[in-house]
This record gives structure tokens, sequence and C-alpha cells, in this order.
């Protein structure tokens, strides 16, 4: 009992700091859905561009979240722009990661749900019609599934080292005026790997290649799609960089496998070769921990939408 109710204070401490970042930031999660989107056959593309307009009409009473229609771009964005509803939606807060704590062997320790992995295989089973729930319809578990798919990519959202997953290591040189701007976020070591896939060192700083466009957070959906050419750009950019072919080395794999392969790389590189001590101490990164993180950012959202498209072809294949 001890042992559980520990674990439970963990998770809610771990969400409680993550609310000020959210696991690939919108671009990253935008770029997810778009990869896969690139690649799904054509009539699994017909049925997803319906399940999204079909998903913003039963959201359309939701203030904040429903000022415009989302697309199957926008769709990985929906879990994070509903933080601003948290009287209708917490009970999902614990979705977005999970637990593996950062041991001395690198090897992650099994974990209770709810939770990234279970959050998966329940939308998973609701799309496949193996699980009912009168709270959640196909086109929602569609929308958070593209969501959480994209996290447990994140190395930071399966390993902490007793830190809230890096958002309690202070960095003090990632530099993010949009993001202040919009919505006050500190520069934490969480924060900078939300984001490292678009992150370069110069000067002594980590700079950002683009920015996230400055919108009304009162109207994310709207400012989620001003930011669609420039998705498309970066999508196809990285599908030329990451072929499709990298699968066959990786694997599509499921979402306990994914969850133990952001863990070794969050505990051998995220953690394991930080400049500086962690826990609490301000943390100044080099370019080589900027440059290498980018790389890996970089992978890891492209295998995600690969892996994502996979999912979804299964989801959507004729009946």
């Amino acid at each position: 009992m001890k042992t559980r109710f520990s674990l439970k204070i963990l998770l809610a401490t771990l969400f409680a700091f993550s609310q000020t970042s959210q696991a690939w930031d919108a671009l990253g999660h935008m770029i997810v859905a778009q990869i896969a989107y690139d690649q799904l056959s054509p009539e699994a593309k017909r049925k997803f561009d319906e399940a999204a307009a079909e998903f913003s009409e039963e959201k359309a009473g939701d203030r904040a979240v429903a000022d415009a229609a989302y697309c199957p771009a926008s769709s990985g964005c929906w879990m994070d722009d509903i933080r601003s509803l948290p009287d209708k939606y917490s009970h999902f807060s614990p979705w977005h990661y999970v637990e593996l704590p950062f041991n001395e062997d690198g090897t992650p320790q099994p974990t209770e749900g709810p939770n990234v992995i279970s959050g998966i295989k329940d939308c998973e089973g609701i799309l496949a019609g193996r699980k009912m729930d009168a709270q959640m319809s196909k086109n929602q578990a569609l929308f958070m599934l593209v969501h959480l798919v994209a996290d447990i990519h994140q190395p930071l959202h399966a390993t902490s080292h007793d830190d809230a997953g890096g958002n309690r290591v202070p960095v003090s040189n990632v530099s993010c005026p949009n993001a202040e701007a919009m919505f006050g976020k500190s520069t934490n070591l969480h924060f900078f790997w939300d984001a490292c896939y678009r992150y370069s060192f110069r000067n002594g700083t980590a700079v950002p290649l683009y920015e996230q466009p400055i919108y009304d957070k009162a109207k994310p959906v709207t400012g989620h799609h001003e930011s669609l050419d420039l998705i498309r750009q970066q999508a196809k950019a990285l599908e030329q960089k990451y072929p499709v072919s990298i699968l066959k080395d990786q694997g599509v794999g499921n979402a306990s496998e994914w969850a133990r392969e952001s863990h070794r790389l969050g505990f051998a590189f995220a953690y394991g070769t930080m400049p500086t001590a962690l826990k609490g101490s301000k943390t100044t990164l080099n370019a080589a921990y900027v440059d290498k993180a980018r790389a890996m950012g970089e992978e890891r959202l492209t295998l995600a939408g690969y892996r994502l498209c996979s999912l979804l072809e299964k989801q959507f294949k004729p009946e």
C-alpha cells in the first residue's frame, strides 16, 4: 500500500510540474500528425478528414477549444488545448506520461496506470470496438491516440530523476521569446526537450530555428492553423531526412516498447550527458548537447509519425 500511495504522489507531482511543458510543443504534435497523415492511404485520409470534422462538431460547445474546426494536423493538439478546461477533462491528466524511475542500470520499473501506455491501449480498444467508454466517442479516442503516440516518444515523458521529468531542472541558456509571450513558460530541462527538435546552439544560447507564431491562447485552434504551411514544410523535410525505411531497423512496436525506448534515451542521454549536476542546480547547455538533442528529437518525431500511421491504417481499414 505504501508503494502504491507513493507512486500516486509521484504521478500527481509530475503532472503538476508538467503543466508548464506539454510533451512536444504544439508544432511538434502537429508535425507528428502531419507525417502520419502524409503516409496514409487515400481512403484512410478521407476517413481521418471526416473524423476531424465530426469531432469539431462534437466539441463545439467547449469554450476555448472550439474557436475553429480541427484538421488532421491540429488533431494532435487537442489534449493540450483542453488543459484550459480542467473541470471537464482533468481525469486525463496522467495520460500524458509514464513514471519510469531513473535507476542505476537504466532498466525501467513497472508502473501502474493510468498513464500514456494504458491510455494508448484504451484508445486503440475504443477505436477497434473492444472497449466501451460512455464518456469517450471514437472520434475523441482518435484525437487522443494522435496526441499520446507523440507524447510517448518524448524521452522525458518516460524518464524522471525525482525531478518531475526535468521540470525541476532550470536551464539558463534556452531562448523561447514567443512561448514566454503566450504562456509565460519557464526554461527548464523538460521545456527544452519539448522543442529540442527545432533548437540550435548560437553564441552560447540554445535558440529556435523557427518560432511558433504568437496567437491568442483563447483561440488555440485558429492559432494552430496559422502554422499549417510551416508544419507541412517541416514534416516533408523530416520525411526526406528520415525515410520510412527507418522502421525496418526501429520496428513499429507497441506502447510498452515505445516507453522503454524513450526511457533508455532519457536515461543515457537526456540525463546521462547533462553538462552539470541535476536536482535543482541551474544547468547551462552546451553545443554538443543541443545539437544531439535536436537530431534525437527529429528522429523521435518522425518515428512517432510513421508508427502513428501504422495504427491509423489499422483503425481505418475497410470493414
